[in-house]
């Protein structure tokens, strides 16, 4: 069994197989509790046409949290028809593999090499030389989004501390 906590860190370096075939790091399954978490993923699309893998028992709970109200508004709706239609259950292999559907490699501008990142509570699959150009772009900018955090962290410290809502 897993942590208690669901928590996907790291850089993990990868190629495609002539399949779409995308090895899962064992240091990722490892930080998935099966039981709780489920053992495949849902492929989905995040912000800016990145791929993201989310365990899937932990996505159904999110879907359900977030499941619209009796009429939603037009541009949540339009929303979840993206959302949902661009979403897919994928199994992992007896070689801890899942296959990407060739569509949404196109969707998203993947190449054979690619670059899985943890991040919080799911993966990110990035094309390779994208994954490396926004890195170098975000490290050099690394000590303001640090301070931007710190002062974030301070606000909301400082507002549980006055009973205030977050």
């Amino acid at each position: 069994m897993g942590p208690s906590i669901l928590l996907l860190t790291g850089e993990y370096e990868h190629r495609l197989d002539a399949k779409h075939r995308l090895f899962i790091p064992s240091r990722l399954r490892e930080s998935i509790d099966v039981e709780r978490d489920g053992l495949g993923f849902f492929l989905v699309f995040g912000p800016n046409r990145v791929l993201c893998l989310y365990p899937d028992e932990y996505y159904r709970r999110l879907a359900a949290v977030d499941s619209p109200r009796l009429v939603p508004p037009t541009k949540l709706v339009d929303f979840e028809r993206i959302k949902f239609a661009q979403s897919y259950h994928l199994d992992l292999d007896t070689y801890s593999r899942v296959s990407i559907p060739e569509k949404m490699l196109k969707r998203a501008g993947l190449t054979r090499d690619v670059v899985l990142i943890g991040v919080r509570d799911h993966v990110e699959i990035w094309d390779a030389k994208v994954w490396h150009s926004y890195l170098a772009e975000q490290l050099d900018k690394h000590e303001d989004l640090l301070e931007l955090a710190r002062q974030a962290q301070a606000e909301q410290a400082s507002r549980r501390s006055e009973g205030l809502p977050r």
